[in-house]
């Protein structure tokens, strides 16, 4: 592939007078602009000779500073206008080929932008549809303290009703007092043992559902609290 070198080519001297003398300035400075690198110094300088003397080699140069600056499509509607304009161009096939390359250089950049564009739009959707954590969990382990504090609560009855069977009047009576006792124990334990299952699977719950939302865990991970006759079992599965 042929790539044109970097040439500066003087207006032609339609004539004397004080539009083509500024121009030509106006080309001098741009030459020296671009050699320095700074391009859209050259654009502004050449721009302004082209829209005195209307010169079309100017458009050649122009599109060398747009090629040096990365603005590709601005170099490719240079180099068009020059190829339209020119009425010689002795490295027409070459500039043609330039622009066969610039074209591909955009489209191929297009798509890149386009799949950059597309992978932004779907991370801002995966962040936006990204469930929060779940509420159930925190609203079992309050259940789990409730049962907590009911078992201990029950278990203060219990203590209480032992005490008052040795209080009792006759045997009967303290018989009667320690078997509500002994229904007071069991509801304490009972009321301990579920309770403390409840809060313990909860919290496991809770912390797997905001492990599993912030991707610390792999794809899949659950948490649940199963219900069986025996009881309650808590299953977390990663």
């Amino acid at each position: 592939m042929l790539l044109l070198t970097v040439l500066w080519t003087a207006p032609g001297r339609a004539g004397e007078g004080s539009d083509t003398e500024r121009a030509e300035k106006l080309f001098a400075e741009s030459a020296e602009a671009y050699k320095a690198g700074r391009f859209e110094r050259a654009i502004e300088l050449l721009e302004e000779a082209h829209r005195l003397t209307g010169e079309p080699v100017l458009l050649f140069n122009l599109a060398k500073a747009h090629e040096g600056r990365g603005d590709l499509p601005k170099a490719i509607e240079a180099y068009d206008a020059y190829l339209r304009d020119a009425k010689l161009v002795p490295d027409r096939g070459a500039i043609e080929e330039r622009l066969k390359t610039l074209r591909a250089q955009v489209a191929s950049r297009s798509e890149l932008e386009k799949k950059a564009e597309a992978e932004r739009l779907r991370a801002e959707r995966a962040e936006r549809d990204r469930p929060s954590p779940s509420p159930v969990p925190w609203v079992l382990a309050g259940v789990g303290v409730a049962g907590l504090v009911t078992g201990a609560a029950l278990g203060v009855v219990a203590k209480g009703k032992e005490e008052d069977a040795g209080d009792a009047a006759n045997q009967v009576e303290a018989s009667d007092i320690r078997d509500e006792a002994e229904r007071f124990a069991l509801g304490a334990n009972v009321a301990f043992g579920i309770g403390g299952a409840v809060l313990t699977g909860a919290i496991i719950w809770g912390i797997v559902d905001v492990v599993v939302l912030s991707g610390g865990a792999e794809d899949g991970a659950t948490a649940r609290i199963l219900v069986e006759p025996t009881g309650l079992r808590f299953v977390a599965t990663f």
